[in-house]
């Protein structure tokens, strides 16, 4: 609040929109960041049971969407952590994925710009880790404006391979 008992421009413009920045945000609101990790694990196990329980016990093909289908057919050896963190700014939670059939597995090389070779995730690699950004993100709200240097989030965090398992 400014000097004059008025709201800057910006924070109302979030506070009009801010039950409308993401899928499950509503439900979530009220609730602490390590609250809201349990939800993102338990969406997370729901996504990589939904090829065992739908699809091969009916015989059936069952449409899901894309980021369904990449937690689902993932290799059952990879492992995704949901961590949560405290610090003076606020909460982040990360999720890692880890334990990857081998390592370097789902990266590709592709050169860069200055023709440089890099290694980069590949497609299989990608949409698994779209899927999870997905479900991060599904719970969060973003009301910034960096032009004006205004954060507020409900949590801030990552979804990333752990260093380890990079080529």
């Amino acid at each position: 609040m400014s000097e004059t008992g008025t709201w800057p421009l910006a924070c109302i413009e979030c506070l009009r929109t801010l039950d409308n920045w993401s899928a499950r945000y509503a439900e979530v609101k009220h609730l602490s960041t390590t609250e809201i990790a349990k939800r993102i694990r338990a969406d997370i196990k729901v996504a990589r049971k939904v090829e065992a329980k739908l699809g091969t016990a009916t015989g059936a093909e069952v449409a899901v969407t894309d980021s369904l289908t990449a937690l689902a057919t993932m290799p059952k050896q990879i492992k995704v952590s949901v961590r949560t963190d405290y610090f003076s700014g606020g909460s982040a939670i990360r999720v890692n994925v880890y334990n990857l059939p081998e390592k370097g597995w789902g990266y590709v090389q592709e050169t860069d710009m200055w023709g440089e070779p890099r290694w980069v995730p590949g497609p299989e690699l990608s949409a698994i880790l779209a899927a999870l950004k997905e479900i991060h993100g599904a719970y969060n709200f973003d009301g910034s404006d960096s032009m004006v240097d205004y954060y507020h989030v409900n949590y801030y965090g990552q979804v990333e391979v752990d260093w380890r398992e990079r080529p």
